[in-house]
């Protein structure tokens, strides 16, 4: 899967994604992210933005906010080419993250 947004591109292998979780239940304006199953911030070029990104985000997470185009697609073709794990609570601990091999 690759995704861009706001000057930071990740290719990210359907394997990496080990779950999804929505943010906010009750929001309006849904949010979820992709819980990765290892960092891959290194891939993006300015550092900067790669700091700002695991500020905002941490290493291993990935927003998907309510704004994207096909949403709802994206969300489905995530669900259906990925090994998730089952959905978190909002607020709950991320798992931690494999091994590198």
């Amino acid at each position: 899967m690759r995704r861009e947004a706001v000057g930071v591109g990740l290719a990210v292998p359907w394997a990496g994604i080990s779950a999804i979780r929505r943010v906010d239940e009750d929001s309006d304006e849904p949010m979820d992210e992709l819980i990765l199953r290892e960092d891959y911030t290194s891939q993006i070029r300015n550092p900067l933005l790669r700091f700002l990104h695991a500020q905002a985000y941490g290493r291993t997470k990935l927003p998907i906010y309510a704004g994207v185009a096909d949403r709802d697609d994206l969300l489905a073709v995530i669900h259906q080419h990925a090994d998730l794990v089952e959905p978190e609570a909002p607020g709950a601990e991320s798992p931690d993250p494999a091994p590198a091999t």
